[in-house]
């Protein structure tokens, strides 16, 4: 196991892999770029901003337990990971919507 401090301070142990491209994600911002990209991501918090990214996605919600991080990247590493979709409305396309949104509006 590895001690790992937190932004308060804190040590919490825990293992990861960083195998078969899974990514560990203790930002805000990984889920979003794993899940356009196909590639596995484990979040270790409790919550996420983004749960499209675990409801449809490629991202994973561990925790901050050690076994239940230990177990999904078990899983990742046997193959036994979810392939995901991109959600709705990840097209690159927002602009374009706001843009008639906003012309439709004003007009």
């Amino acid at each position: 196991m590895n001690a790992v401090e937190s932004g308060n301070g804190m040590k919490r142990r825990f293992s990861i892999a960083l195998v078969a491209g899974a990514r560990p994600n203790f930002m805000k911002v990984a889920p979003e770029e794993t899940t356009a990209l196909g590639v596995p991501c484990v979040t270790i918090r409790e919550n996420t901003e983004r749960p499209v990214t675990v409801d449809v996605g490629t991202n994973y919600l561990a925790g901050t337990k050690p076994e239940a991080i230990l177990a999904i990247s078990r899983d990742i590493l046997s193959g036994k990971m979810k392939r995901g979709t991109i959600p709705p409305l990840w097209d690159g396309q927002a602009a374009e919507r706001i843009a008639d949104i906003l012309i439709e509006k004003f007009s």
